[in-house]
């Protein structure tokens, strides 16, 4: 059952980290540009639910799985920036991959330059 709240807390915050988009990049300039107070209204409206559901939704997860407070609180940060939902999962572990592959390229840099210091002329 836990597996199924996991993949509901994905969907909401995925829904969450779309309107928050759509707020700031839709809405907001309909409403200073062109006077439209109707898109913030219900733009907003919508993100401010969605954002309320999605913290119901973690702290619905962080007890049914035991998560530590660390791992939830990383959840709850995500879900506050613009767009910061979508590096808890892809984007740490891309960040992750980069991390190891800055490493492997250094390690292969300090690799060539000994074998380049090694050679006689």
């Amino acid at each position: 059952m836990s597996k199924g709240k996991i993949n509901h807390l994905r969907w909401i915050m995925l829904a969450e980290g779309i309107s928050c988009i759509v707020l700031f990049f839709i809405a907001m300039p309909l409403k200073y540009i062109w006077g439209m107070n109707t898109a913030v209204r219900i733009a907003g409206g919508l993100h401010g639910f969605l954002f309320c559901w999605a913290c119901l939704a973690l702290l619905i997860v962080h007890l049914d799985r035991k998560w530590d407070l660390a791992h939830s609180v990383k959840y709850f940060i995500a879900i506050i920036p613009p767009g910061g939902m979508f590096l808890t999962e892809n984007g740490s572990s891309a960040i992750c991959k980069l991390h190891q592959l800055n490493r492997i390229l250094l390690s292969t840099g300090r690799l060539f330059r000994q074998e380049e210091s090694h050679v006689t002329p």
